[in-house]
């Protein structure tokens, strides 16, 4: 089950902003290598939890200003990204923690406006 929230506004004729954050509430399998591989739900035991939660931050830019070219609108961008993971049950004692991490990017488009739109 996943529920977001994104709010966007327009500053200026060529800036988009965006802001976006969603919450993820999963489930995983984790697969104990240690267990017999002849018996495959020894392998994969019960789910376990695993929630994540994303917020962002975009900035698109509009090549062509409030206009199109030949009725595209392309537009560059950057954004950034930082994810929390929450998780337990790590029955294969392997000690990885995902904890939070930063996720910059990178974005093109290039948006097809109608005629007269």
């Amino acid at each position: 089950m996943t529920f977001g929230l994104r709010y966007e506004f327009r500053p200026a004729n060529r800036c988009t902003f965006q802001f976006t954050g969603t919450y993820l509430h999963g489930d995983r399998f984790i697969i104990n290598q240690r267990a017999d591989s002849s018996i495959p739900r020894a392998q994969r035991p019960e789910p376990f939890t695993s929630d994540l939660a994303l917020v962002e931050i975009a900035m698109q830019l509009r090549l062509t200003g409030g206009k199109t070219w030949h009725g595209f609108a392309p537009y560059l961008g950057r954004a950034g990204a930082r994810v929390r993971r929450e998780f337990s049950g790590d029955t294969t004692k392997s000690g990885y923690l995902f904890g939070t991490k930063l996720t910059p990017a990178f974005m093109t488009a290039c948006a097809g406006i109608p005629p007269g739109g």
